[in-house]
């Protein structure tokens, strides 16, 4: 070692370099920094002195007052998703609990809309939809769930939601991520899901469109409630004209269903949660694209014919077109009297209201009377 100076047996000043007689030292008679490893330290350090008091990292952190699940969260996917992507309106699917029906609770499949926001398509014979009620399921609980009863013929069952792009555009170049609820009955082995994501050619026009990719074979087992998930990037041009979510599952035949809920497309890549809205909020987003109203007072333009203006219940994507939904019981009441409507046409259209022209059959109004939709509805469709 370094010449030092002993007093009364003490070496007081000086260094050693490491003699190996020094076996140790007694924490009260340091001071100062100490170099070497922390190895060779085999007690505790108290909080107070700089350490954990602690030999294990569970106990330390107790002591240092951040024990998990206690004093702070543990690290959560799911937080980790909602803090980058926002915790209302995660999910860009609308209706993917399927609770809304304005166009009914069950039909034939006719490669077009059944509950709002979905298009039901199929190849060989048509599939009947319907509106089922739900239940518990994988812990969670759903009202209502999507059924596709089987016919005989059937070759291929789909089911797609169009994105408008205004929904869309921010998730351009974006990780996302699809999941559903799904479970099929009656007879078979596993079956095969696919998830394919399209985008329009031009914005909100699906008279073409481009594939964007698919999750390949999602193999789900019988009778067993399944979420599947799947995970892709989207491309950096394209999103910003729309996108498209199909969930294809093959030939249903008439002897098997499919059970569908809980459906949800989000930013990142964790499926988190189903985002649930409130029934009046989801009601609002289907009636951007497809309504039911009643109708406002109207008065006869002539003999045979009303006209009138009617406000939408809420702002639409696009001008509407209009069907006659009950035309069988008569459309028009005038003074208690039901008149069937032969045609109705528009005079003036936008997105936020129109103006009617209802012709219906004899000439049983006065010119000026005042009248109102009666057992009839008028249907408006500005879906994609």
């Amino acid at each position: 070692g370094n010449a030092g100076t002993v007093t009364n047996g003490v070496y007081t000043t000086g260094s050693y370099a490491d003699p190996a007689w020094i076996t140790s030292v007694s924490g009260s008679k340091v001071s100062g920094n100490i170099s070497g490893s922390a190895a060779n330290v085999t007690d505790t350090v108290a909080v107070a002195n700089g350490g954990t008091g602690a030999t294990s990292a569970s106990s330390a952190r107790t002591n240092l007052g951040v024990a998990i699940g206690t004093d702070v969260q543990a690290y959560s996917a799911n937080l980790s998703t909602y803090a980058s992507t926002g915790i209302g309106f995660r999910n860009r699917i609308i209706n993917g609990n399927f609770n809304i029906a304005q166009r009914g609770t069950s039909g034939t499949s006719a490669n077009t809309y059944c509950l709002d926001r979905w298009i039901s398509y199929h190849a060989g014979t048509a599939h009947t939809w319907s509106r089922v009620a739900g239940g518990s399921l994988m812990g969670v609980y759903f009202s209502s769930l999507l059924e596709i009863a089987g016919a005989a013929g059937n070759t291929g069952v789909t089911i797609v939601q169009r994105i408008e792009s205004l929904n869309s555009a921010d998730l351009t170049g974006q990780t996302v991520t699809f999941s559903a609820y799904v479970l099929h009955t009656n007879t078979g082995g596993p079956r095969n899901f696919v998830i394919t994501a399209q985008r329009p050619n031009t914005a909100d026009n699906w008279s073409g469109a481009t594939s964007i990719g698919n999750s390949g074979n999602i193999s789900v087992p019988l009778n067993t409630w399944t979420r599947i998930t799947w995970t892709t990037t989207l491309p950096t041009s394209g999103p910003n004209l729309g996108l498209s979510f199909e969930l294809g599952f093959g030939a249903v035949t008439a002897d098997q269903s499919v059970y569908i809920t809980g459906v949800q497309l989000e930013a990142g890549s964790v499926a988190t949660p189903f985002e649930r809205r409130p029934y009046g909020t989801e009601l609002a987003l289907c009636q951007r694209y497809y309504q039911i109203n009643g109708g406002n007072t109207s008065g006869a333009a002539t003999t045979s014919r009303m006209e009138g203006f009617y406000a939408f219940l809420s702002e639409m994507r696009a001008s509407p077109s209009i069907a006659i939904i009950n035309s069988t019981a008569g459309v028009w009441q005038i003074n208690g009297a039901l008149q069937t409507a032969s045609s109705v046409t528009s005079f003036s259209i936008n997105n936020k209201g129109v103006g009617l022209q209802v012709t219906v059959t004899g000439t049983p109004f006065t010119v000026g009377s005042v009248g109102s939709i009666g057992s009839g509805l008028l249907g408006f469709n500005a879906e994609l």
